[in-house]
């Protein structure tokens, strides 16, 4: 290397460090300060603490995620298939809600006991308040503290009397209701189901419905309907769509896939069944609607009952009669096209 060319390196070298030590440079420099490092977002709650969010992963298989935490609630998101669900777990992580339902851990979801006690306690608040549903005027049995029932009344009969008006015509409407048929159909005790084959306390409630079919020589209707958007609407029209409606509904209820895809048919019966959930205000599933057997009035259950057999015994099934061979179950046509609910 030349003599010439070590020494404009040098020259170089110190003009590098003198501006590197100038207080220019050091101005320059705080008027920049360095980018602050971004913290992590603070990792949620374990899944597997969370008991009632566990038992929802283990039964949808959906993913799940934290998305934060606000009012003292964490926020989580499920993704099971195209349909997403916002939960929120409470700090103590015991309870969960979702679409508007608190749930804990067991099949037995804590708003209908909420709704039964309230029920109990404020007979004429819980009148007032449901008389919303159509233009019908609403009575609450007062009935067992175990599960009350709500019968629909269009006017005001004598309590030893059969109702009638608005709650006359919704069981006749029932009886056009696109429903799958379980039991012995010559049984005259008859309980309407409607349910959604994406909802746990559903398939929970028919469990227990399951052995009074033969033992109790109860007749059971399952009218699907779609309470929770397009994910239960698909659902109901491929159940209808089976060849084997009672079998499909059984193998929902035991977590199997159905097979066929949903057809005309299908969907025709999905569209009987929610023109009925929406003329009579059905919002939530499960739902039993029955005629009681002390005054043969028509009767709304919600919700699946901690004790089955305060059902079973205000329909007047206290006790398994005598065996008696059970007729088959046949599907129900499709209604004529002149039909009102149509």
């Amino acid at each position: 290397m030349s003599s010439s060319t070590m020494l404009r390196q040098s020259f170089l070298t110190i003009l590098a460090i003198g501006f590197l030590a100038s207080p220019a440079f050091a101005a320059e420099t705080e008027k920049k300060p360095a980018a602050a490092a971004v913290a992590p977002a603070p990792a949620g709650p374990a899944i597997a603490d969370i008991i009632p969010l566990k038992e929802y992963q283990d039964r949808t298989k959906a993913r799940i995620e934290h998305m934060g935490h606000k009012f003292g609630l964490d926020i989580w998101m499920a993704v099971t298939g195209p349909s997403l669900q916002m939960i929120y777990t409470t700090p103590d992580k015991k309870a969960m809600l979702m679409n508007g339902m608190l749930y804990t851990a067991g099949p037995t979801d804590e708003t209908s006991s909420i709704q039964r006690d309230f029920i109990l306690k404020n007979p004429q608040i819980a009148e007032d308040i449901l008389t919303s549903v159509g233009n019908s005027r609403v009575a609450i049995s007062k009935g067992t503290e175990a599960a009350p029932a709500v019968s629909l009344a269009g006017d005001e009969a004598a309590p030893t009397a059969k109702s009638s008006g608005r709650s006359e015509a919704f069981w006749s409407d029932l009886s056009v209701a696109r429903f799958i048929p379980f039991g012995p159909q010559d049984s005259k005790k008859i309980v309407y189901v409607f349910s959604d084959p994406t909802c746990d306390h559903c398939h929970a409630l028919w469990q227990k419905l399951q052995p009074a079919f033969e033992k109790r020589h109860l007749q059971a209707r399952l009218v699907p309907i779609a309470i929770q958007g397009k994910t239960s609407e698909e659902k109901v029209a491929q159940l209808m769509s089976q060849p084997d409606l009672a079998a499909a509904w059984t193998d929902i209820v035991a977590g199997k896939t159905l097979g066929a895809p949903a057809n005309v048919t299908g969907h025709a019966a999905l569209a009987t069944n929610q023109k009925l959930m929406t003329n009579y205000k059905i919002g939530s599933t499960p739902v039993m609607v029955y005629r009681d057997a002390k005054n043969d009035k028509v009767r709304l259950l919600l919700g699946n009952p901690d004790d089955i057999n305060v059902f079973f015994a205000d329909i007047g099934l206290d006790e398994a009669p005598a065996s008696t061979p059970a007729a088959p179950a046949k599907e129900t046509p499709a209604p004529s096209s002149d039909n009102k609910n149509e």
